[in-house]
């Protein structure tokens, strides 16, 4: 059935002529929302004058009444062409919502100009104030569309040409990386690793009751941090997407793996999982979480963070990653910071690519060209370059004289042997050490039960022993800059430096 083009359509010309050699659309129109895991249905699309798409957990109305009938036909079958290619839905949803910015006329001079006129013409549509990069790409969609309908003029053998010789608009959508804006600092790194510490602690006492959402948030932030996931990927995750193992009857020795959806990339590298497995110091995290699930009849298409959306899902993570950063914290910041944290750390291109889910490897080029030199590495180690120089907010007991720490109990009285170097004498913990499930010594710079002698002399020793330590791992090519222990280093030396700026601060009053 040929289309019939409304009688009250006064315009005649190669829009026009196109719909008249056009079929009408099926009736029905299915695509699958991997969301909710439906397929979902579009009916009677020819004489509708709106649809709905599901996307990512939310519905979007799609208006085919802004302009000339014969406009919205097209949009409609550029939708269906952008259905059966298989396109992520919500990349349809963005470009048909761009399409509004073009107007028929202009619709009418790219179909005239033909494959012989269309890169003049590109030239001077990229000028175009208003116009963004999706609107760019949803007009080579027509392009692409009237290329594989035979239609004026173009033909398959064009799709390479229409690919590659029409130019989006220049846009650095790695502006942030390359200024290192979108990064966090050591510091802030250190504070999210120090709660998720305290968090699994605070799981092991029974007598602190924990509520559902904060073992949802702190969940949520530990597969962002760790792993950089998406909003999207974390949403999508399912209670059949986690495998718990265990080889003894000791859950301290669980191994815990999630397994995400790779998302935004080529429809034939979307099946691909990416399976991951949790830090095995976290991992009472992510099972406390699933076992409460569970124990509340969840089954396994129950969604693991329990909520609805992708939007749902990146505003918990601002709200739980700020509270602890003290600044606004996005899932952005914390993918980026992934992502350059190992490529600092010495991964390859194609370590990197599967890290992120990336279909090409050099999407992720922008992180190798950031990344920092070696002597800049070792130095942000060592806490030396100005940049980690900056006060820390150390909350202690306060400070303890030798009188003192003699009269503390033995086992208040902090001691330890850091990568078998021996320490004493750097003051006492208000809890005692037996309590505390941390390190000693390499834990207690920050802790706000720690009571550190007022002793510069002392803490000094400390931060040299410490910077040695590192010096050695560099020295032997062991240096692994992602590893928990040096970041655990790498905060340590930070709290014992601001502890002498503190003790030098108050001699001098």
């Amino acid at each position: 059935m040929r289309i019939k083009i409304s009688e009250n359509i006064i315009n005649n010309d190669s829009l026009s002529t196109i719909l008249e050699g056009l079929h009408s659309l099926p009736c029905v129109i299915r695509y699958y929302d991997d969301f909710d895991e439906e397929i979902r249905i579009i009916s009677d699309i020819n004489d509708a004058d709106s649809i709905i798409l599901y996307c990512v957990g939310r519905k979007y109305k799609i208006n085919f009444t802004r302009y000339d009938k014969d406009v919205d036909i097209l949009i409609k079958h550029l939708l269906y062409f952008m259905v059966s290619e298989g396109m992520y839905i919500p990349t349809i949803k963005t470009l048909l919502l761009s399409i509004y910015r073009v107007t028929r006329e202009d619709l009418v001079e790219i179909i005239d100009a033909g494959p012989l006129n269309i890169k003049s013409l590109w030239s001077v549509l990229r000028a175009r104030d208003g116009w963004d990069k999706h609107t760019y790409q949803t007009i080579k969609q027509l392009l692409r569309f009237l290329a594989l309908k035979n239609l004026c003029g173009w033909s398959p053998f064009y799709l390479d040409f229409i690919s590659t010789s029409l130019p989006l608009p220049d846009v650095d959508k790695y502006a942030s990386v390359r200024t290192g804006d979108v990064f966090l600092s050591t510091i802030e790194q250190s504070r999210i690793v120090q709660y998720l510490d305290e968090f699994v602690t605070l799981l092991n006492d029974e007598t602190k009751p924990i509520s559902i959402k904060s073992v949802r948030d702190a969940s949520l932030l530990l597969c962002s941090y760790q792993y950089g996931m998406r909003p999207i990927q974390l949403a999508l995750l399912r209670m059949r997407d986690v495998r718990i193992w265990n080889e003894s009857d000791n859950t301290l020795c669980e191994t815990i793996h999630l397994t995400f959806k790779m998302v935004k990339q080529k429809p034939k590298s979307k099946s691909r999982p990416l399976t991951r497995k949790i830090k095995q110091d976290w991992a009472p995290i992510i099972r406390k979480l699933y076992f409460t699930l569970k124990d509340s009849h969840g089954n396994g298409s129950t969604r693991l963070f329990m909520l609805d959306s992708s939007n749902a899902v990146g505003t918990a993570l601002i709200e739980i990653a700020t509270k602890i950063v003290g600044r606004e914290v996005s899932a952005n910041n914390l993918r980026h910071t992934a992502a350059q944290r190992l490529v600092d750390s010495g991964a390859s291109h194609e370590e990197l690519a599967e890290f992120l889910g990336h279909y090409d490897k050099r999407t992720g080029q922008v992180y190798f060209h950031n990344s920092v030199n070696q002597v800049e590495r070792v130095n942000k180690a060592l806490v030396i370059s100005e940049v980690y120089r900056k006060v820390i907010e150390i909350h202690h007991n306060g400070y303890i004289n030798k009188e003192e720490l003699s009269q503390l109990k033995g086992d208040q009285q902090v001691a330890g042997v850091p990568h078998g170097i021996p320490i004493s004498g750097i003051g006492g913990c208000s809890s005692g050490q037996p309590a505390c499930p941390f390190n000693p010594v390499t834990s207690c710079y920050g802790c706000t039960k720690f009571m550190p002698m007022f002793d510069i002399e002392i803490h000094q020793e400390v931060l040299n022993n410490l910077r040695g330590i590192v010096r050695t791992f560099y020295d032997s090519s062991r240096g692994e800059f992602n590893s928990p222990a040096y970041l655990q280093l790498q905060r340590t030396i930070a709290n014992v430096q601001e502890i002498i700026y503190q003790i030098e601060s108050k001699l001098q009053c």
